[in-house]
This record gives C-alpha cells, structure tokens and sequence, in this order.
C-alpha cells in the first residue's frame, strides 16, 4: 500500500526531528496538527499506517545510564522510532 502525501510528510518530520541521544522522535500533537493541517484522529490513524507498515516503532521508556527509567514524552503514543526502512524512505531511497 503506498503511502498518502501526509503520511510521508508525517515520516519526514520524524526521520528529521529525531534525537539520537534519546533514541527517538516525539511528536507534540498540537504543534502537529498546525503543522500538517489535520486532525489528532486522522494523525494517529497515519501513524498506527506507518507503524503497520515497518516505518516507525512505538517508543515508550528509556532506560538511563543509572538504570532509572523515564518517559521519553507525555503521551507514549506520539514517541516514536524510524526503522531503517522508514529512514530510507525519508531519503527517497525505499
């Protein structure tokens, strides 16, 4: 199934906005509904798409260098990961 325009747009901002010290992307939904225009329900739906499709992992905890877990966001479902094929993807190259 290929991907609408804003779900690749969506794939974009998270391959761009991911921090490798945190070893992940998060979303704030309310910036993100300006961003691309559309509604929380329709965002999440793109990215329950991309996280069927192997483009994005969920993220949830992160595990610190003193072994404390923290949250890596509010709402875990806005934490995500971009697998290789999504960062490809991202590049125009999958």
């Amino acid at each position: 199934m290929a991907l609408t325009t804003r779900q690749r747009m969506l794939l974009h901002l998270i391959v761009r906005r991911f921090d490798r010290e945190a070893n992940a992307t998060y979303l704030d939904p309310v910036i993100l509904e300006d961003e691309l225009a559309a509604s929380l329900p329709e965002l999440a739906e793109d990215i329950d798409v991309l996280e069927a499709q192997g483009y994005v992992e969920r993220g949830h905890m992160m595990t610190t260098a003193d072994d404390e877990t923290v949250s890596l966001g509010g709402d875990d479902s806005w934490v995500l990961i971009p697998t290789d094929s999504g960062i490809l993807t991202a590049m125009g190259l999958g």
